[in-house]
């Protein structure tokens, strides 16, 4: 081996890792905050989506059950019979209802679609950050533009988060209005649940002492 050689490598082994291993080294570990950042956006996204899925199929129930509720309504709303006359006041009600849980409903379905983006958008930055900090080995200035993107990251994860908190709260107060529109008129909510009953059967004759015990 040429005597070079061997005094650099002995050079080396003295002073200890060079300038460029050092740098390296700095840059891998800088590396582990955004990649934590993106694992954990990744599984907060994971049960957005879950939670967003739920609410679709409860904004697709809903419709459904308006679409029938309407269909009975302009059945039954020529009829002169007593018992009818209350189904179409039930139905009325109910329909009111359902629109208003669907407009409360399709209010929560645009928190969560806002903080997907939100979340994604984060993962998106981060992805950034780990390539700006990769470039600080041989650009030194790309530090800049890395924290940038990683400040603009965490603003835009707390912004989906802050979405999640409203859709939660919203949802709460849409049980608490759901539940006192059951007992409009003084109806308890199994009176107005066995009262909805009558209207899926379609007869009223049959629930009455169900109707005279709650």
């Amino acid at each position: 081996m040429p005597r070079g050689l061997l005094e650099e490598v002995a050079s080396q082994v003295k002073d200890g890792p060079s300038q460029e291993s050092e740098e390296l080294r700095e840059a891998i570990t800088t590396m582990v905050a955004p990649v934590v950042m993106i694992s954990a956006c990744g599984l907060l996204l994971l049960a957005t989506f879950n939670r967003y899925a739920v609410i679709i199929g409860r904004i697709r129930a809903f419709h459904t059950e308006e679409i029938n509720a309407c269909m009975k309504l302009a059945k039954l709303r020529n009829s002169t019979a007593e018992n009818d006359q209350e189904l179409v006041r039930i139905l009325q009600h109910r329909i009111h209802g359902l629109e208003s849980q669907l407009h409360s409903i399709f209010g929560r379905a645009k928190l969560i679609r806002n903080s997907i983006a939100g979340i994604v958008v984060c993962i998106a930055l981060q992805l950034l950050t780990v390539v700006f900090i990769g470039l600080t080995i041989a650009f030194p200035r790309a530090g800049i533009p890395a924290i940038t993107f990683f400040a603009l990251g965490m603003v835009a994860l707390l912004y989906g988060v802050s979405c999640i908190l409203a859709e939660i709260l919203r949802s709460t107060r849409s049980v608490e209005k759901e539940i006192r529109t059951l007992r409009h008129e003084g109806r308890s909510p199994v009176q107005a649940y066995v009262k909805q009953s009558m209207v899926a059967m379609g007869s009223a004759e049959d629930f009455q002492p169900l109707l005279a015990a709650v």
